[in-house]
């Protein structure tokens, strides 16, 4: 990249519709990681990436294949590969995007519509920094449990300095002011055209410290079951027992998933001193007729 890259030859039909050239349109230039569809009008995949995300994929894809070559020479196993990231532990430095309207039917369209637009606060957020500061986005929403669920929405993106060969002014960095970013982020959200007055958007810094617990705490009850799961391996409990292949469980709502295998695992366990009870029963039942 940017050279695209293509499964076809790239064929204008002649319909009228724009396809994705460079050479007549400047804006697909600006394009950094270009992934071009097959068939007509061809079209970037990827226009949405920015320097900060690309670099990120960049590095995952480095990460992924070291992880590779580490399995193939026998080092390591596949689930290593599917290792999810704690994004709240990677970084320092944080944004808070809270969004918020009056009922849950507004909060779906105001969400998905900001939602829609976060590129554009990276982008701005790149640009009015010179390129000396990398935004992080973590494609998740959250809620507060202690707030009304149907009347807000929590994104987060990570801040940190970008690689110097990825700076683009060598004179900015000094201070990182992204007031005006913010500003011109949410003006083009008001411009949104079913936007209400009770619909609303903040933005706010955080330090990794500064977390709602409920973004940190559940990592803790996972670190903790996870011990809880060795300790019980090394007591001779096989956690393929329980349909597990070692892989870290998918996180479930509360009351579903665990409670279930437990349940399940206990029946199995009644069902097998079932036989052993009735043997008991026969063997006195015998001794008794031959005492007779």
């Amino acid at each position: 990249w940017p050279s695209p890259v293509l499964l076809a030859p790239i064929v204008d039909e002649g319909l009228g519709l724009k396809i994705w050239d460079p050479r007549k349109n400047p804006i697909d230039k600006r394009d950094l990681m270009p992934i071009i569809t097959p068939t007509y009008p061809c079209q970037n995949s990827t226009y949405n990436v920015t320097v900060s995300t690309l670099h990120i994929m960049k590095q995952e894809f480095a990460h992924s294949a070291k992880v590779c070559g580490e399995i193939v020479k026998g080092d390591k196993e596949w689930p290593a590969l599917f290792e999810k990231a704690d994004f709240f532990s990677l970084h320092k430095n944080y944004l808070q995007i809270k969004v918020t309207a009056a009922g849950a039917e507004e909060l779906k369209k105001w969400s998905g519509f900001v939602f829609s637009r976060l590129r554009k606060l990276i982008e701005q957020i790149e640009d009015s920094t010179g390129g000396t500061l990398h935004v992080h986005p973590c494609t998740e929403e959250f809620q507060d449990p202690a707030l009304d669920a149907g009347t807000h929405y929590l994104y987060y993106m990570a801040l940190k300095k970008a690689p110097k060969h990825l700076v683009r002014n060598k004179l900015a960095g000094r201070s990182f002011d992204i007031n005006a970013a913010v500003d011109i982020f949410r003006r083009i959200l008001y411009n949104f055209r079913e936007h209400t007055p009770t619909m609303d958007c903040f933005v706010s810094s955080m330090k990794h410290k500064d977390l709602p617990s409920f973004l940190t705490e559940p990592k803790k009850e996972e670190k903790k079951g996870e011990e809880e799961k060795k300790v019980g391996n090394e007591n001779g409990e096989d956690g393929k027992e329980n349909g597990e292949s070692g892989a870290k469980r998918p996180r479930t709502e509360e009351g579903e998933g665990p409670p279930a295998l437990e349940s399940k695992r206990g029946g199995e366990e009644d069902g097998e001193k079932q036989p052993e009870v009735k043997r008991a029963r026969a063997e006195e039942k015998e001794g008794a007729n031959g005492s007779a």
